[in-house]
């Protein structure tokens, strides 16, 4: 045990001498929570001015899918899934929606996915229209 002690001084006076700065106090716990760098710039991609655009086309076509006939067949099966979709077309998240609808999270994901088949023939579609 003194050797590792002996070794472990020597190359902490090594790092320190070449201008090494440590994250991590002497227990090993970090002295900075550093993500909060990566997550700001995460963020920051997140508001870019095209992603913004991208975000607005995608949640206007789901706003449309809701004048398809397909859509409003299912929806007379289970009008619940209607509001579940609404509040997704507005961009809200899982969870808020499933507090607003008093479901599990996971039941409404399970919602949304099965009318994005309807998105994406929506959209095939309107390739197909205007070739």
């Amino acid at each position: 045990m003194v050797d590792l002690k002996r070794l472990q001084a020597k190359w902490y006076l090594r790092l320190k001498r070449s201008g090494f700065i440590d994250i991590e106090t002497e227990k090993g716990d970090l002295k900075e929570y550093h993500s909060l760098h990566f997550s700001h710039k995460r963020e920051a991609a997140l508001r870019s001015p095209a992603r913004v655009n991208q975000q607005t086309i995608y949640y206007e076509r789901c706003r449309q899918v809701r004048f398809t006939e397909k859509f409003k067949h299912m929806m007379l099966k289970n009008p619940h899934h209607k509001k579940i979709w609404d509040l997704y077309c507005e961009g809200m998240s899982y969870p808020k929606i499933a507090k607003r609808v008093f479901m599990h999270p996971q039941g409404v994901k399970w919602v949304v996915n099965k009318y994005k088949p309807l998105l994406k023939e929506l959209v095939n579609d309107q390739f197909d229209n205007d070739s």
